[in-house]
């Protein structure tokens, strides 16, 4: 693989850019997730404890979009579509990853903790981006507390992309918010 530099100089201001093969990477810039480190921080959440509250679901998923919409979800429609690159590679790498409902399962716990319910304890709709923000917000302490977690050579931008991948495979299974049916 070649690298080269390049220098833009504007008004008192230098920005150096890397070009890896094809690659234009600017500083600054949101960063792919690899595979590795997906796998790492997958990891993390396999081996955190289980909240076990219900049980894994076997039906069908419904649609992505549809269920974003349902569960007032607008911010996390976008930024799910903005990471769909990391939800696909996350969701490819968890598919070969060892019991992976597991993972799922957890992520649900945590929706189970966020979400709303009724009267008769029957979950029902809710803001659906605030039940997100505080899924990945736990799942990022989660990861950011373990032992196993190194911030060396983990940012926390890439832990908050892996987050969103995540929480993405847990909406696309139909696990976490609220079925529309």
């Amino acid at each position: 693989m070649s690298s080269d530099k390049q220098v833009i100089k504007g008004n008192n201001n230098t920005q150096i850019i890397n070009k890896v093969g094809s690659l234009f990477v600017m500083p600054g810039t949101r960063h792919p997730l690899t595979h590795s480190l997906i796998y790492e921080l997958l990891v993390i959440v396999y081996e955190s404890p289980l909240l076990d509250k219900e049980s894994y679901s076997l039906e069908l998923p419904v649609p992505m979009k549809e269920k974003l919409v349902y569960n007032k979800a607008p911010k996390y429609r976008n930024l799910f579509a903005n990471h769909s690159e990391d939800f696909a590679l996350v969701g490819s790498i968890m598919k070969d990853f060892p019991d992976s409902e597991t993972i799922i399962k957890k992520l649900r716990d945590m929706f189970l903790d966020a979400a709303n319910y009724d009267d008769n304890q029957n979950l029902v709709v809710g803001n659906g981006d605030e039940q997100l923000d505080t899924m990945k917000n736990q799942l990022s302490e989660l990861i950011q507390n373990d032992a196993k977690y190194d911030s060396e050579r983990h940012r926390t931008e890439e832990v908050e992309q892996f987050c969103i991948a995540l929480l993405a495979c847990g909406v696309d299974s139909c696990n976490v918010l609220v079925r529309p049916d």
